[in-house]
């Protein structure tokens, strides 16, 4: 048995293609684009000198950092809704013993 490969771990790759991040995270390629156009996730193109088109490869850590950031923003705006819709019922309630008075 070879130790090389009997010691060696499976790490995931550190780019993506745009179709690996659509199937993985699914993220359309619409969704996708504009995120790397106005880099809130970094990419790379690799193409000939000269080529016009190349290969798009993403960096997982800057897509997996933009979905944990978006995650947390819902998980803020969540809970403010959250929380103000716990005040509208206790004002609600008040108004209605108010009435009741």
């Amino acid at each position: 048995m070879n130790t090389a490969t009997a010691n060696t771990t499976t790490e995931p790759a550190r780019y993506l293609r745009v179709e690996q991040c659509t199937n993985t995270y699914g993220l359309s390629r619409a969704w996708l684009y504009p995120l790397l156009s106005n880099n809130t996730v970094k990419s790379v193109c690799l193409r000939k000198k000269g080529n016009i088109r190349g290969l798009r490869l993403v960096l997982r850590e800057s897509l997996e950092a933009f979905i944990e950031s978006q995650a947390g923003a819902f998980t803020e705006e969540a809970s403010k809704l959250t929380s103000n819709a716990v005040i509208a019922k206790r004002v609600k309630a008040a108004k209605r013993v108010e009435a009741a008075v």
